[in-house]
Parts: structure tokens; sequence; C-alpha cells
């Protein structure tokens, strides 16, 4: 006999696995609890990147400045990943099943993306940048928004699958 539908109030019906935006799914107010410290973890490490890569284009910043703004988004970035991994531990199995799928597909995006980059980087002028510097922060921002639509459109589509 199946526990489906006996945790929480929430019901447990493949509807109610998806329960914000269509993609982002629990079940147990224990699972939301968890993807919301995983949340804001991953927005905090957003804005310190993205704060970064305004910065890097300042040139002329001391090599202590440097290196601290490089390492800045490091720790909400692993405190996102632990959070992530405490969300997918305690999840049930098919939450795990759904996030799994798109940590799958959204790694498998970010490699094509990553790939697909490379070949006009090897050929010459790659974006209508004339300086390294700005082409490397597009690049670097291409693969991460890759990354994070195939996460989101992989947990889409496990999501589809299970209903």
């Amino acid at each position: 006999m199946s526990n489906v539908g006996t945790r929480g109030s929430r019901g447990g019906t493949p509807e109610s696995y998806s329960r914000f935006l269509g993609f982002i799914c629990w079940e147990t107010g224990r699972d939301a609890r968890n993807m919301l410290h995983f949340a804001g973890w991953f927005v905090l490490t957003v804005f310190s990147r993205e704060a970064v890569n305004f910065t890097e284009l300042q040139v002329g910043m001391p090599a202590v400045l440097a290196w601290g703004l490089a390492l800045a988004p490091a720790l909400p970035a692993f405190l996102a990943v632990m959070a992530y991994r405490k969300f997918l531990r305690e999840a049930d199995e098919m939450i795990r099943h759904i996030h799994m799928t798109g940590l799958a597909v959204g790694c498998g995006a970010a490699f094509f993306v990553s790939m697909a980059l490379q070949v006009p980087l090897s050929y010459g002028d790659p974006f209508p940048y004339k300086d390294v510097l700005a082409a490397a922060v597009v690049h670097k921002t291409l693969v991460f928004m890759a990354m994070i639509v195939g996460w989101v459109h992989g947990q889409r589509l496990a999501t589809r699958r299970v209903k």
C-alpha cells in the first residue's frame, strides 16, 4: 500500500507536487521550509556573483580586494548547496526524483552552452565586446542562465511525467 496522501494537509496526489510556479516542488511544510532556506542562499549567491561580475570590469583594483571579491559568492553558494542537500535528503522519493531530473537537465544544458560557446571563442571575435574580460563575463552569465533554465525545465518535465 502506498503512503501517498498520508503526509501533511496538502495531500499527496501528483498535482500537489507542483506547488510554486509549476516547477519548484514540495509536499510538506518541512519541504517548503527547506526549499525556502535553499532559495534564500541561492538568491544571495546570485546577487553576490552579479556584484562580482560588475566589479570585475573595473580595472586597477588591489589584488587582495580582487581575491576577496572573487571568493565572495563562495560562502552563500556553499550554504545553498548544503540547504539543497538537506531538502533532497528529507524529501520523499518522488520529489527527489523530480529535483534530480532537473539537476541533470540543468547540468547538461550548461555543458552544451559552454561547449557551444567555445567554437566562436576559438575562431575569433565571439561577442561584440572587444574586451576579453567582458566576453568572459558574458560567457559565464550565459552558462549560468542555461543551468538555471535547464534546471527549471527539467523539473517541469519530470513533474509532467509524474502527473
